[in-house]
């Protein structure tokens, strides 16, 4: 459909069917067997050739989610098409690999995807035979089959096949213990056969604690299923499994292993050090004498020169686990400036910059589900818009545009609209700020943040509403961050940014051969964008210099405090290498030590940044309690650039160090009848830690703060044997109704976001199921602010028993 001279005009392309048939040699087979499926291609009756995909995926899959696209009705719809992205569930496969008495195969590969072809051809026939190895499931496999032809027909089919046994094993059981847990786990043995049997089974843990006979044995019915209930107990932390093997005397056999990871009970501690092997050759690392000898890892990683060594901080942004607007931009950004910025200078590509393309997909998907109806953003989907994290998503949108990928119009464009819009209203400080302090921060910060979101918007139609904001700013009053963008502006619209250069100037503070910028910000923040946006206006300043020795000193390991710290030192650091073009040094060797004994060789090839094989992964078991001295040295006497990251877990619970203390109770979920007669499901008062398998409890995480505290990240580890049952997204149809502002489930934890945890008493509520019965413990609640992560508060650990 397309307008022209006012008037509409329609197309009717008509439909073009391409007719697809899949079927396999047969519909049963063994896992790992190998199987063929034959695809025919046609239009109308006739053969025709095409390109097809063919993708084999478990039909478990499609109970959470089904597939109902349709290629054809996509290329040539009936109606506007409209386009929903979904997130897919994260899937717990509880069957494990297959093994029995001696000479049997073990089933130990297991997917949820069998196989995948982009690409295949039928031939002038429309034939074509795909064959697969399929995995060591136990389970119905949906083959899918999308086709299109140079014509531009289009089709799709599938097809069902079954990797089964005549006698199957599984074992249920939790995907984690912790170290002391006791469960209870299910072998489930179905009987496939036409007669009934006596099946014997035999149990081989591995690194975990087997109670009672490891010989059982179960009648089973034909065609029925039986279960056989084991003890397990988490004597040591690592990795375990358990091997159940299922055979019947001179008949059927099967055999699943399950592994299992088992944790340390405590918190995670962690130590950073950064630095080079010429001014700093030596440095130590502290190991806890109580810390878990079995869980943990110091990572050292090495690079030929600085910005080499800044690039490798990229790791921590990608890999990081949670993905709110800001550590969605802080792994978009700085990805796309530094794999462009390698581009320009001519240096070997990054590592991991065959991964940017899905990274600025799942980016640009994610940025556009949490897009507000006004067309900004905020920290997450059902917050307030916020000007800096508008002004964040557009100079990603912008810059992802002008370095050629393909950014939505309609996303980009609302955003302008939005914070245009946004920049023409009035500020006025929330009720939170009621006293002089806070609405004197308040003033400062909302300023720097419209200063950065004018300057985004003087690059876009929105630069009238931008001109007109920056002609009511005081520049006697500015901040260095509204000093900065108010400078970089100025360069960028033809103005001249002399005065407020001399501004940013006069309110850093130097010291010898560093300089910073500090206003109250957590981190680095304010040094690295006054020095990223000094580089951009002013790149022959010396300043430049001392804010780059600043930002290099304060770096730990290879990341600084928070995502959005370690994003912005990128981008700066970034914008300095640019400038100096530095690329000497990419080849040589570096030797490791520890405690005088070598551990390790690193070559530099020059031919990749970011390589894996710049990194050593030494196991805590290496090193010895207290003090462990670590040297790295290169051979050619050049620097080599390290930053070494100490993880491990210790049982010891730390004071708070933000005035925040936790409380964690569980309680059981009945059903109570009122006073006026209606019964009501809710949460008993009293808190409890004994259950019944199937019991719905109430997790309550209450938090009493001496202070208002923000941007809170609290994590709160689950028993293995529960697994939580709320939703962690919201229906469109429903509307975010809790004081926190995101929560986010997963398989073993709840992680929850607020904005503000307001001083005083605040509660948090979610609900999980018991599964399995057992003892198992649930690790301390961790609460602390994401853009100052050292200041922690726990609680207590809980353990729980269901029967």
């Amino acid at each position: 459909t397309y307008a022209s001279a006012g008037k509409r005009m329609q197309i009717d392309l008509g439909r073009r069917k391409l007719d697809i048939e899949v079927s396999s040699e047969k519909s049963k087979y063994q896992p790992g067997e190998m199987a063929s499926f034959n695809v025919k291609t046609s239009v109308n009756g006739s053969p025709v050739p095409a390109e097809i995909s063919l993708g084999l995926v478990d039909e478990s899959i499609y109970a959470i989610a089904a597939d109902d696209f349709s290629i054809a009705d996509e290329l040539y719809p009936k109606v506007s098409s409209s386009v929903e992205t979904q997130y897919s569930f994260p899937q717990l496969y509880l069957d494990g690999g297959d093994k029995a008495p001696k000479n049997i195969q073990v089933r130990r590969v297991f997917k949820d995807t069998a196989f995948w072809a982009p690409t295949v051809f039928t031939d002038g026939t429309g034939q074509a035979t795909v064959t697969l190895k399929l995995p060591d499931n136990l389970t119905t496999w949906r083959a899918t089959v999308r086709g299109v032809t140079n014509r531009s027909e289009a089709g799709q089919a599938t097809s069902k096949i079954l990797s089964a046994k005549d006698l199957m094993v599984r074992v249920e059981g939790p995907s984690f213990f912790v170290a002391g847990d006791k469960q209870t786990v299910n072998a489930v043995v179905t009987n496939s056969t036409d007669k009934d049997a006596a099946v014997k089974l035999q149990f081989e843990p591995k690194n975990i604690t087997l109670a009672g006979d490891s010989q059982r044995s179960v009648d089973v019915k034909a065609g029925g299923t039986a279960s056989v209930q084991i003890e397990l107990t988490a004597t040591q932390t690592g990795d375990a499994n358990l091997v159940a093997k299922a055979w019947i005397d001179g008949g059927a056999t099967d055999g699943v292993e399950q592994h299992f990871e088992i944790r340390p009970a405590g918190v995670l501690s962690q130590q950073a050090v950064s630095g080079n092997s010429v001014e700093q050759p030596s440095f130590q690392i502290n190991f806890d004498a109580l810390s878990d000898k079995n869980h943990g890892r110091l990572k050292i990683t090495l690079a030929p020169t600085i910005g080499a060594s800044v690039l490798q901080s990229l790791d921590g942004l990608i890999d990081f686990p949670y993905g709110c607007v800001e550590q969605t931009m802080s792994r978009f950004l700085p990805a796309i400036v530094a794999v462009q910025t390698t581009k320009e200078l001519g240096l070997p590509p990054l590592d991991r910059a065959p991964e940017l393309p899905a990274i600025v997909s799942d980016s640009l998907v994610r940025l556009a589900n949490m897009q507000h109806s006004d067309g900004g953003w905020g920290w997450w989907k059902d917050d307030e818009t916020d000007a800096h994290m508008t002004a964040y998503v557009l100079e990603g949108l912008l810059r992802a545009k002008a370095y050629g990928y393909h950014v939505p119009e309609s996303m980009l464009t609302r955003g302008i609209e939005g914070a245009t819009k946004f920049l023409e209203t009035k500020i006025s400080p929330p009720e939170w700020a009621n006293t002089p302090d806070y609405r004197s921060r308040f003033w400062i910060e909302e300023t720097n943040k419209r200063m950065y979101l004018a300057s985004v918007l003087s690059q876009t139609d929105g630069k009238a509403a931008a001109a007109k904001f920056v002609a009511g700013v005081s520049l006697e009053k500015a901040s260095a961050l509204t000093a900065a963008y108010l400078a970089y502006y100025q360069k960028s619209t033809g103005a001249n940014p002399a005065a407020a250069l001399a501004k940013l100037t006069s309110l850093a503070r130097i010291s010898g051969p560093i300089a910073k910028w500090d206003e109250g910000y957590w981190g680095v923040e304010t040094t690295a964008r006054c020095t990223q946006l000094l580089a951009k206006t002013d790149p022959t300043n010396p300043l430049i210099l001392k804010g780059v020795q600043y930002l290099l000193s304060e770096k730990k390991s290879s990341f600084w405090m928070s995502t959005r710290d370690t994003a912005y030192a990128i981008l700066a650091l970034t914008e300095y290498f640019k400038s100096t073009k530095e690329t000497v040094n990419l080849k040589g060797e570096a030797i490791v030590a520890l405690n005088n004994q070598e551990i390790g060789r690193v070559v530099f090839a020059g031919d990749r940044l970011g390589s894996p094989k710049n990194v050593l992964t030494i196991p805590v078991s290496q090193l010895q309690s207290g003090a462990n001295t670590i040297t790295v040295k290169r051979t050619d006497g050049g620097r080599a650039y390290y930053s070494a990251e100490l993880k491990s877990y210790t049982p010891t619970i730390p004071a708070s160090s933000n005035g925040l203390t936790i409380t964690r109770t569980y309680h059981r979920m009945e059903t109570t009848r009122q006073q006026d007669g209606t019964t009501r499901f809710a949460s008993n008062e009293t808190p409890s830690d004994r259950f019944e398998k199937g019991d719905l409890v109430e997790v309550r995480l209450i938090l009493e703060s001496a202070n208002d505290l923000e941007y809170m990240l609290i994590e709160d580890p689950i028993p293995a044997a529960f697994r939580i049952t709320d939703r962690d997204t919201m229906p469109d149809t429903e509307s975010w109704n809790w004081w926190w502002s995101n929560w986010q489930f997963y398989d073993d934890r709840a992680a929850v976001f607020a904005d503000r945890v307001p001083k005083g008493k605040s509660v948090i509520t979610y609900v999980m199921r018991a599964e399995m019965a057992g003892k198992s413990t649930a690790n301390p609640t961790t609460a602390y602010n994401m853009y100052d992560p050292q200041n922690r508060s726990f609680s207590t650990s809980r353990s729980v028993e269901v029967r």
